[in-house]
């Protein structure tokens, strides 16, 4: 049986590009990885949508994916994004993470394709027969344009025993009545795997895993934007979730001290222009550039933004031109 990849925090990490936009710049890559490590991040999840996987080509997909596994070195589990709107490229990548020792596999649900409940099932069932590796499966309709409904998440589990969890962003009520549905099967033997399920949205993690963690045997945790910039205080935040002797009271100040503040500051504009820009003038990495269609930030929000980092004390370098 194929085991839940981790369980904490799990950091969506940026793909930082050189100045003019053509290359991943390795430099700051490498950086950036062992900053999250040193800072306590539990998982790298590289080449997700935070990573600007829909604007790399597929030699770059692949490339960042090795980078990541190579700069982590095995100090935590690399989390490969191979997800795509078309099957088989999703599985030609899937493929690819696997042979490159990727620990586990993230898969967005296809976007724009707006497929039926059963064309979902099976495109996870296909990609995950296509690997050994453990599939979490990431479940955003806001920016793919279909919920992926508990009967179809539960299908998907009985036909691909490697498909291990999911990652939640399409709000907590959704959350809450698929995570009902299916430990209910599990509990009757019809799901055999054991099932993860991670927070999308570092503003419901806190609710995520507190709901989930009333199966203490169940792994939880989030897969961060906030965790680029601020791997320290969202460990902290995210460990108090987990740990089930502390009290939501606890949790909650943790959360409204700080993750609340930092993770709206995250949304300025679309994901991920400000955690770039933020990561750009905090030092972390060398040039702020994103791949188009998205363009810099408005000055305004940037102004916005440092002064944020500026409250919480990680603007730790000059904001610099852009």
């Amino acid at each position: 049986m194929v085991d839940v990849p981790f369980e904490g925090l799990g950091v969506a990490i940026i793909t930082p590009f050189t100045k003019d936009g053509e290359k991943v710049d390795k430099a700051s890559f490498r950086g950036l990885i062992n900053f999250q490590i040193e800072n306590g991040v539990q998982a790298i999840i590289a080449t997700g949508t935070t990573g600007e996987s829909p604007t790399l080509d597929h030699i770059e997909h692949k490339q960042v994916i090795d980078l990541a596994l190579e700069y982590a070195a095995g100090r935590v589990p690399v989390i490969a994004g191979t997800g795509s709107n078309n099957t088989e490229e999703a599985i030609g990548l899937s493929r690819h993470a696997e042979k490159a020792g990727a620990n586990g596999l993230l898969i967005v649900s296809p976007y724009y394709n707006k497929p039926t409940q059963d064309d979902l099932s099976r495109h996870f069932s296909d990609v995950a027969h296509s690997t050994q590796l453990p599939v979490i499966v990431y479940d955003i309709v806001g920016r793919c344009g279909v919920l992926i409904n508990p009967n179809t998440r539960i299908e998907m589990l009985q036909r691909a025993e490697n498909i291990v969890g999911f990652k939640e962003a399409s709000g907590f009520a959704h959350f809450a009545e698929s995570y009902d549905a299916i430990e209910h099967l599990r509990n009757l033997g019809k799901v055999k795997q054991k099932v993860g399920y991670w927070s999308g949205d570092d503003n419901i993690t806190h609710r995520v895993v507190r709901y989930a963690k009333t199966k203490p045997e169940v792994k939880s945790g989030v897969i961060s934007v906030l965790g680029n910039i601020d791997p320290e205080g969202t460990r902290a935040y995210v460990d108090a979730a987990l740990d089930l002797r502390v009290s939501m009271d606890t949790v909650l100040d943790l959360f409204f001290l700080r993750t609340e503040a930092l993770s709206a500051a995250m949304f300025l504009e679309t994901n991920p222009k400000p955690v770039k820009t933020a990561a750009y003038m905090m030092g972390l990495i060398d040039h702020p550039t994103l791949r188009a269609p998205l363009y810099a930030m408005k000055d305004a929000n940037v102004k916005k933004l440092e002064e944020t980092l500026k409250q919480y004390n990680l603007l730790r370098t000059p904001v610099a031109s852009q």
